[in-house]
């Protein structure tokens, strides 16, 4: 399977997860700017391709894992628990990646999204 297949049902399992959460967003959507700091936890969507799910992990080290894998931020500030996908050119998630802490982190970068879905693109 092509790694931008397997992107592409990550960011919409990501994406339906959100919506299926039914968080209102309403709430936070003035206060969200761009180029904001994020604080939470990186969580690493781990694909088996067998059963056809993801699991969610918090890594405590390093997750260049041998599988490709989508990467969601867990807001762990807001009342609402946002959940952020993440984005960015390949060098900026290999940053993220390469990080050893993953849990109550700071995350900068640009926040696009509406009121169900949130995305941010990391620096």
């Amino acid at each position: 399977m092509k790694n931008t297949s397997f992107k592409s049902y990550a960011f919409i399992f990501v994406f339906t997860a959100i919506g299926l959460i039914g968080t209102n967003l309403n709430s936070i959507a003035e206060e969200v700017h761009e180029d904001d700091i994020i604080y939470g936890n990186v969580i690493c969507l781990i694909p088996d391709m067998e059963k056809g799910t993801v699991e969610p992990v918090v890594a405590n080290k390093n997750c260049n894992s041998p599988k490709n894998h989508a990467h969601v931020i867990l807001d762990t500030r807001s009342k609402e628990g946002n959940v952020y996908a993440v984005n960015g050119s390949n060098e900026a998630v290999q940053r993220l990646q390469a990080r050893t802490q993953k849990k109550d982190v700071a995350v900068k970068g640009s926040i696009s999204g509406d009121q169900k879905a949130w995305i941010i693109t990391v620096d």
